[in-house]
């Protein structure tokens, strides 16, 4: 089972910006220690999303990497398994990108509760 590192220097950040938007915002990077999932046919230890966003019934997973970062294989396959379901998944390195996806989506949040 894979222990959990450090949080990345991006995450306060972009889940206050997530917050700030209206989502209820969950820190789940401690969670990825004892997290466990099927995809492809394969158990997959670790890899949940470090923010799951809501706002109503609308979630995002939100992956916070600093700049140089990138995912690691566990991560790349909660990623996919999101992607096969039709879950919103991302990977944010800053501020600008949460900000421009925070917006995004919700509006597609508010869309749907119309």
């Amino acid at each position: 089972m894979p222990r959990r590192g450090r949080k990345d220097s991006t995450q306060d950040t972009i889940a206050n910006i997530w917050s700030g938007h209206g989502f209820w915002v969950l820190d789940l990077h401690d969670a990825a220690g004892t997290f466990q999932f099927a995809h492809d046919g394969e158990r997959i230890a670790g890899g949940i999303a470090d923010l799951l966003c809501v706002f109503g019934p609308y979630a995002v997973f939100v992956e916070c990497k600093a700049e140089r970062g990138r995912p690691e294989k566990a991560e790349r396959a909660f990623q996919a398994a999101c992607d096969v379901r039709g879950v919103p998944y991302l990977i944010e390195y800053n501020a600008d990108e949460a900000e421009r996806h925070a917006m995004y989506h919700r509006s597609r949040a508010l869309r749907r509760q119309l």
